[in-house]
């Protein structure tokens, strides 16, 4: 090979390569865009940054933790009717054992969780571990909060569950290390630094220790030994608690419940401290000073980290009991399964008729909960008008008058007055309003918010009991609430037994649920707003705009082009220089004649201002140039009007240039922005561009929804780029050559 053929074939390898190169570089952030909607929520916060998801996986592991069984997890977004219902707090069971996910949620498929054990013991045997844990604090002094939680520590269960979370919490517990070892190396700083004051001040004021005028040599000798003697002790004492607070640091790295191991290493550590306690007639009475000052805090710390360990082994002691089955199978219900029992169920309650007409059962399952709660307050806003003969404007403060009275047990004609403030006493008069129909509403308020956490209830229920497909026999039933929290209901068996056994959590998927798990992006994103709407503004404001602005720029370009008038160039030179305004000086002037017109928040004002475009007539009249004028003079001799031959010949002729303008002017109408959000208000008039702020709220972005809303905004314009790009590379090609 020569090297002239050589030098050529690798200068077309290089070319080729940059080519490829520049291709994917381009490429990538639009294949990022589309992976990242694929992603779960937790996945978009992971770094490095991966590739991948756990959506496209036929298995995935759950993180779960146990929960106290009052907690109520994400209930999602709760109305203000629904706050102000709520009369009480949830109501405790001592047979339900919360697990809460502290992953992604799980929307579909097959649950396993597995125990370790499933230990239980009689339910008689609480008393037991509750006097024994009474006899530890009675036998073994422990530090003071410690205390205080065994000595409120009640025989029975929900007192004894708010015990064990207030000791196992991850997140507040006693028994966390940050916070056990935390006060443990708190009480070892004091002490050193106790010693250290102790040495270089007080050794030598202690009167039992001073020198006296009247010591003979002997006692004197005596004295000063002491000193050093207690001196060296208190030095040797010093170096050992230094080394348990250097034990300690390295254990309080990482996170959650202290360890027995751990525990184990530090009191064997602490064991191998000498905390001696002086005999003779001169050191005895420093004893006391060392135990308040020093060995009473470390003792206690001592005893509470044994507690741990007697605490776990009495527990397990006292489960007696346990369960051939460590494993718990359940199918996520899906939407169908989550209505027809919701439907029938709330056939069988005894919510009034009236209320039970109005739920429209072919809406989403998760949208009939808000549509109940406002027909209900529709009715009773209704009856509040009518009752009252109030105008709409008097409603709002009328209803906080009903609120605040139906919260009072025992209230009628006779008390009403006294709980009025002045304002509302002032408004009723004012308003002439009957009390005792106020007082009548009032209580019908109090049947309404009862109807409404009856309803709570049978749809909270309803939606989230799931189907068990395999477990131990004493498991009733198991409730799956808001994705997120998992309770399990155990027959005549305290679930107190179990809070020790943290499960593992499987989900298997089938593949139309990993189907479904990969564009689930995609479908929350599409509900989170009224993105049909926004596709039909946007389609209609970008089809328009651009049919409208192809119409004016051809018939401007061919009075550029072809037509002869006096100032032709001039007026085209003046057109050009439109194009170096910027557009933003010009929203300003074009919102004020908007907003004259009236046209604010109207298809007007997102369609007329844009549908003049000098690039468009600038890029038309160039096309029109090079078709010889021997055409125009021809269809004159014809008889050919100007306006036939400009949409018989020219644009015909000059598709590749009408493609390529009408394409640029679509793609701009489709990711306007700025002017769409400014001359736009209802959702009902927005576009997608605008549509995908719903995703960037003030507590941050939800990226994976983002970008899924902006895939499939994009698509469209993507599918006609593809099929219309030969015509926009031959219309900027031939745009500029005149022939």
């Amino acid at each position: 090979m020569s090297w002239s053929k050589f030098t050529n074939t690798m200068g077309t390898l290089i070319i080729y390569l940059l080519v490829i190169g520049g291709a994917i570089v381009m490429a990538m952030p639009f294949a990022w865009m589309v992976v990242t909607s694929f992603k779960t929520g937790s996945e978009i916060a992971q770094w490095p940054p991966k590739w991948t998801s756990k959506n496209f996986k036929s298995e995935i592991m759950v993180n779960i933790k146990n929960a106290p069984s009052t907690s109520l997890g994400d209930q999602g977004s709760v109305s203000l009717a629904e706050f102000r219902a709520s009369q009480s707090d949830a109501l405790y069971n001592p047979y339900k054992k919360v697990l809460r996910v502290e992953d992604d949620p799980v929307k579909r498929g097959l649950v396993t969780l597995t125990f370790s054990t499933l230990k239980y013991g009689d339910n008689n045997d609480l008393h037991n571990l509750i006097n024994a844990i009474k006899e530890y604090n009675a036998k073994y002094p422990v530090i003071q909060e410690l205390s205080n939680k065994i000595n409120s520590l009640e025989e029975n269960p929900e007192n004894f569950e708010n015990f064990y979370f207030s000791l196992y919490s991850t997140s507040n517990g006693l028994f966390k290390k940050a916070q056990i070892l935390k006060s443990l190396d708190k009480e070892l700083k004091n002490s050193i630094n106790y010693i250290d004051k102790f040495i270089k001040l007080s050794i030598d004021r202690l009167p039992y220790l001073k020198i006296k005028d009247s010591d003979n040599s002997v006692i004197k000798n005596e004295k000063i030994g002491k000193k050093e003697e207690l001196k060296n002790y208190l030095i040797n004492l010093k170096k050992d608690l230094e080394n348990i607070s250097s034990l300690i640091q390295v254990y309080s790295r990482g996170t959650g419940i202290i360890s027995n191991d751990e525990i184990n290493a530090i009191i064997e550590k602490m064991n191998s401290v000498n905390f001696k306690s002086f005999t003779d007639m001169y050191l005895r009475k420093v004893n006391r000073l060392l135990e308040k000052n020093i060995y009473n805090s470390i003792i206690y710390n001592k005893n509470t980290l044994n507690f741990k360990v007697f605490f776990e082994n009495k527990f397990r002691d006292n489960q007696e009991y346990s369960s051939e089955k460590n494993m718990i199978k359940f199918s996520v219900p899906t939407k169908k399964i989550m209505k027809d029992s919701f439907i029938k169920n709330l056939s069988l309650s005894d919510i009034p008729d009236k209320f039970k007409k109005a739920i429209d059962e072919n809406v989403d399952v998760f949208k009939i909960k808000d549509n109940f709660v406002l027909n209900l307050e529709h009715d009773f806003n209704n009856l509040v008008l009518e009752k009252l003969k109030i105008n709409s404007e008097d409603l709002s403060r009328t209803l906080m008058i009903i609120r605040s009275l139906s919260k009072i047990n025992i209230v009628n004609l006779d008390n009403v007055d006294k709980y009025l403030n002045i304002f509302d006493a002032e408004f009723i008069k004012e308003k002439n309003i009957d009390k005792s129909i106020l007082l009548e509403l009032s209580s019908l308020r109090k049947t309404y918010n009862n109807i409404l956490e009856k309803f709570n209830k049978l749809y909270s229920d309803s939606i989230s009991i799931v189907k068990i497909i395999d477990a131990p026999d004493f498991i009733d039933k198991i409730y799956y609430r808001n994705y997120s929290n998992i309770e399990i209901h155990f027959k005549n068996v305290y679930a107190l037994w179990f809070l020790d056994d943290q499960p593992t959590m499987k989900a298997k998927f089938s593949t139309s649920e990993i189907f479904a798990n990969v564009f689930e992006n995609y479908v929350e994103a599409w509900n989170a707003a009224p993105f049909s709407k926004y596709y039909i503004n946007t389609v209609f404001m970008a089809t328009s705009t651009t049919i409208l602005e192809i119409i004016i720029a051809a018939m401007a370009a061919f009075a550029f082009a072809k037509l002869e008038f006096w100032g032709k160039n001039i007026l085209f030179t003046l057109f050009l220089a439109t194009m170096m305004v910027p557009g933003e000086v010009m929203l300003v002037p074009n919102f004020i004649t908007i907003s004259k017109f009236r046209w604010l928040d109207t298809y007007y004002a997102l369609i007329i201002p844009w549908i003049v475009s000098v690039f468009a007539i600038f890029l038309l009249r160039q096309q029109f140039l090079t078709i010889p004028n021997d055409l125009w003079d021809a269809a004159k001799i014809d008889g050919s009007s100007s306006w036939r031959f400009l949409w018989t010949v020219m644009v015909p002729l000059s598709k590749p240039a009408l493609i390529t303008g009408a394409l640029l002017k679509f793609v701009g109408s489709w990711n306007a922005f700025l002017w769409v959000l400014i001359v736009t208000k209802s959702p009902e008039m927005r576009t997608l561009a605008v549509g995908l702020q719903t995703f960037t709220t003030e507590s941050g972005t939800l990226y994976n929804l983002l970008m899924a809303a902006s895939t499939f905004s994009i698509i469209p314009i993507i599918i006609l780029f593809i099929f219309m790009q030969k015509y926009f590379v031959a219309g900027i090609a031939r745009s500029g050559l005149k022939g």
